[in-house]
């Protein structure tokens, strides 16, 4: 008989993330946002060399998706390899919300004229 089918141990309790290390809205908050003012100010620093600003920007995209991927419970135990599901999604949702957001905030300020 195994440890698993032994009826008089205990099961094994899963470990509890400390509250203090619970990821936070303000990060959630900046992982989604940030992108939307970083992405635009790279390709526009770049300049005349916009194939450079734009590997700059996915580079970023993918950078931030992984950030948001990662495992935030902040236990040493608990090794969960990246998910590159959520990586590619995070890139394709922000790569069509940039573009929405800043026509929102350009049809804003025309709709003030």
């Amino acid at each position: 008989m195994s440890g698993g089918d032994d009826p008089y141990t205990s099961p094994e309790r899963q470990v509890d993330s400390d509250p203090a290390n619970a990821r936070s809205c303000l990060k959630a908050l900046l992982i989604w946002i940030s992108p939307s003012f970083a992405v635009p100010l790279l390709v526009a620093i770049c300049g005349a060399a916009w194939p450079l600003g734009a590997i700059l920007a996915i580079g970023f995209l993918i950078w931030m998706g992984r950030i948001s991927a990662k495992d935030s419970s902040g236990s040493a135990l608990v090794n969960i390899p990246l998910q590159t599901g959520r990586v590619v999604i995070y890139v394709v949702v922000q790569l069509v919300w940039i573009p929405l957001f800043w026509a929102a905030v350009v049809l804003g300020f025309c709709a003030l004229k």
